[in-house]
């Protein structure tokens, strides 16, 4: 900032962008099409996306071929053919514990940079360059009660 004139906002809008790495688009696929994964896909912002859902997959024969939030849902099983075609950033992994460790390392053996997974289980996959974010709601659920009850 200067002094007697304070921040720049524009600027500071778009240091803080190119600090986050939201100053450019990263290219998504939800793997698992339940509620939280067709959640996810539904609630993807549309004002300026910065991550744009390109596909979600499933196991489910109810649910291949359909599509939510303006995504198809895909077998789980073109899943290595569609990441040979689609450069993809991120996936999204709304999966059970069990299926998530076998999902996690064919998307990382397949070219997936980032995985942002909500299983209950920690991931780690063979690929070191592949980046896991853990989210753990129950996690988050016990720190709004911890909040709650010290206020």
């Amino acid at each position: 900032g200067q002094y007697g004139y304070g921040y720049g906002i524009s600027y500071l809008k778009d240091a803080l962008a190119r600090i986050l790495g939201i100053d450019h688009t990263y290219e998504v696929i939800i793997i698992g099409a339940g509620f939280l994964g067709k959640a996810i896909a539904n609630h993807a912002p549309t004002e300026k996306p910065t991550f744009i859902v390109q596909a979600l997959f499933d196991i489910d024969p109810q649910c291949i071929g359909t599509v939510t939030g303006g995504v198809p849902i895909l077998d789980m099983q073109e899943l290595e053919e569609y990441l040979s075609k689609h450069h993809i950033d991120i996936a999204v992994l709304t999966l059970p514990p069990g299926a998530a460790p076998g999902a996690a390392e064919r998307l990382a053996r397949a070219g997936v940079s980032g995985i942002w997974n909500f299983s209950s289980v920690d991931l780690k996959v063979t690929v070191p360059e592949v980046v896991i974010e853990n989210v753990h709601l129950s996690d988050s659920l016990m720190t709004l009660s911890y909040y709650l009850n010290h206020k």
